[in-house]
């Protein structure tokens, strides 16, 4: 199947069950991704604004560049003759008229998402300045940069006529510092004008109060110059002028966990720059568009989650996604988003809000929910996520432990809460009496440091640094896994570990399993169907795998609190050491191939079972140097109670199975399985693993 197939599988019919359930699955992702405080921008362009009644720039007939050609829109064009660059170019292209129209429902969503969490913030390419419009209060004076200017506000251009002519189509990022001489105004790249400075005349001209054509150009009230629109125009850098805010902007980007295109045809430098710079970060950084007739391709390292639909009808889908998972603990004004209720364009007089207007902002504090919360939440569609995934498959050497207290789970201040995880685990065992309370080792977070040159401080020496993941392990058991990840009161926990630590996952098991992709040496992955004695996954198709035992290196509960610092790290080091022989350990279990015909597990990273709250899987790769048949041979010699029969599929017909929507439980694939498989794909595609 073909990149591209994969990643507009559903496109073709966009009323399908298939892609909104796919839609679906993507919004809850973005949604776990914004709860759990990741660093989140939306980087908005002309398509967010289309519902207001404002063309795009490219892709219709209707669209600005269609009528007007992009070498009217540089200093150069505007130094030859800054009137007729007035009256021919700017008032035709972009009449003042644009300032009258409303903020859609796509507009009210981002105000509400950025106002609500500290963790969101927006650069948008457009210059109609209805992000600040919106009903929806937000500190947009700190949360959004504009990084093309904004219509109403003018610079001098004294000085500038010998800007060098760039390429054309890109609003270029010099690779390297440009030598500038000192502008000879202060208006220049430091200040701006609004036009209520300038004469009436003008005024009713640039304000769209006239339809008469200019009869003098705006002039500099420090030097005289020429006023142009605060506009980045083509031939320009993003240093050209404070406005913009690149630095600001690019250190959003460079820091930033998810990136969320908006309306963006991708043809600006400042969407090369996001795509770029995820691609080129060692756990890679997910990206989300959202536009109708504009997708993402596939790239090394980035697999976008295309959204082929109007911002206006997705956007408010994810708000109240997360609306409905924090309700609880929302004030009905936090609940309310404004809305014109239609995606038909209103005009309405308005000017920008003053800052004495402005709401005053009572979110946390910024240090306070840019805590990192692993793991979070519980969603209909969203079957599994892989967090992280690692740049490379890492073998036992360069994974790390740290065991503590401190990493178990918190038990709840309400009695009644934790009564009813025993509650929950009595009915559980009356259904299946097979079940059993064994205990287990939790995950709380992780940590990668990239491999990579640096310079050691004292020598100055270069040296090479190794990829390096440290998991952070606590102690739980499978009656809490029950009672929290696997109930009812999931959401709630997660909404109340929120509240009470900045932690989702503070209440929740947590339980670490693994999973394995055990290729064999026909080329094929051994699967298992789980039996229906197993407490999750009736049914379906799963790798060898299940849970590292905390009671293999002779560790309870109540020994973590009055450990030394020493004994931890031999405690570490075991619970690590668990964790990889596990994975082998549980194919010898499930399967009785013999250990001797298995490599070492390589540690492919991490899948998020998002149907019990983001129970993580540590998800292996290990080849078998046997034969289909020999392993058939092998398992029914003694067949596993927790499988019920065993297959041999290709990569490729697993991956059919997992982009073609199946009713029958019989062909699905357990969560963890399937981003387990996802991870095993993407390693083969930068062949960072042998096939046999």
């Amino acid at each position: 199947m073909s990149e591209r197939a994969h990643n507009t599988r559903y496109s073709k019919d966009q009323h399908s069950k298939g892609y909104e359930d796919q839609l679906d699955n993507n919004l809850n992702h973005l949604a776990r991704m914004i709860l759990e405080n990741r660093n989140t921008v939306f980087v908005t362009g002309a398509g967010l604004s289309v519902a207001s009644g404002i063309p795009t720039f490219r892709g219709s007939d209707n669209s600005v560049w269609s009528k007007n050609t992009v070498n009217s829109a540089t200093t150069t064009s505007f130094h030859k003759d800054p009137l007729k660059w007035y009256n021919e170019f700017w008032i035709e292209s972009f009449p003042h008229k644009y300032t009258t129209y409303q903020p859609n429902n796509g507009h009210e969503s981002i105000s509400w998402l950025a106002n609500m969490f500290p963790n969101v913030n927006v650069i948008t390419q457009n210059i109609d300045s209805l992000h600040q419009q919106t009903k929806q209060r937000w500190p947009h004076e700190q949360k959004l940069v504009e990084i093309h200017g904004r219509m109403g506000l003018y610079r001098c251009m004294a000085g500038t006529k010998n800007v060098p002519a760039l390429q054309r189509g890109h609003f270029v990022v010099p690779k390297k510092p440009v030598v500038k001489e000192e502008p000879t105004c202060p208006n220049q790249e430091k200040n701006y004008l609004d036009a209520s400075s300038f004469p009436s005349a003008l005024q009713d001209v640039l304000l769209g109060h006239s339809s008469s054509l200019l009869t003098s150009v705006p002039e500099c009230p420090h030097c005289a110059g020429p006023l142009a629109p605060l506009a980045l125009l083509f031939n320009e850098t993003y240093d050209s002028h404070c406005f913009y805010q690149f630095g600001k902007a690019s250190k959003w980007v460079e820091e930033s966990e998810a990136i969320v295109f908006v309306g963006t045809s991708f043809a600006v430098a400042i969407t090369k720059y996001a795509v770029a710079q995820a691609q080129n970060r060692p756990l890679g950084c997910a990206l989300f568009n959202i536009n109708p007739f504009q997708e993402l391709e596939l790239r090394p390292n980035l697999r976008p989650k295309n959204m082929l639909k109007n911002a206006e009808d997705v956007l408010p889908r994810l708000v109240e996604i997360i609306k409905s998972k924090l309700g609880s603990h929302l004030s009905e004004e936090e609940l309310e988003i404004s809305s014109n209720g239609s995606s038909t364009p209103t005009k309405r007089s308005r000017t920008p809000a003053s800052d004495s207007e402005m709401s005053v902002w009572e979110s946390p504090s910024a240090d306070e929910l840019r805590k990192r919360f692993p793991l979070l939440h519980t969603f209909d569609h969203a079957r599994y996520d892989l967090d992280p995934m690692l740049p490379e498959p890492l073998p036992q050497s360069s994974v790390r432990a740290a065991l503590s207290f401190d990493n178990c789970r918190k038990n709840h201040p309400v009695r009644t809460v934790e009564a009813q995880i025993n509650k929950i685990w009595r009915a559980s065992q009356a259904e299946n009496p097979k079940l059993f309370n064994g205990l287990k080792f939790r995950m709380s977070g992780y940590s990668f440091s990239p491999s990579g040159a640096f310079r050691h401080k004292r020598t100055q020496q270069h040296r090479e640094r190794h990829s390096t993941l440290t998991l952070y392990l606590g102690l739980t058991d499978y009656k809490s896994f029950r009672g929290t990840n696997w109930s009812p009161q999931a959401t709630q926990l997660l909404s109340d570990g929120v509240r009470d630590f900045g932690d989702a996952g503070a209440y929740m098991s947590q339980k670490l399993g693994v999973v394995s992709a055990l290729m064999n040496q026909d080329g094929q992955l051994v699967c298992l169907r789980r039996s229906a004695w197993v407490g999750e996954g009736h049914g379906q198709l799963d790798g060898p795998g299940g849970h590292p035992e905390p009671e293999n290196i002779s560790i309870l509960p109540e020994d973590l609190p009055s450990m030394d610092e020493e004994r931890l790290q031999e405690f570490s080091e075991a619970a690590l050491g668990e964790i990889f022989q596990s994975a082998i350990d549980e194919i010898v279990e499930e399967t009785n191939i013999p250990r001797t015909r298995l490599s070492e597990p390589l540690l492919m990273g991490i899948t998020r079972q998002n149907n019990s709250a983001g129970t993580p899987s540590a998800a292996f790769y290990v080849k078998c140097s046997a034969t289909s048949s020999e392993i058939t041979e092998w398992y029914e010699k003694q067949p596993s109670f927790e499988s019920a029969g065993m297959l041999f599929l290709t990569l490729d017909e697993l991956e059919n199975l997992m982009i073609t929507p199946v009713s029958d439980i019989n062909c699905a694939l357990t969560a963890s399985f399937e981003g387990c498989i996802e991870m095993l794909l993407m390693h083969l595609d930068r062949q960072m693993l042998p096939l046999n």
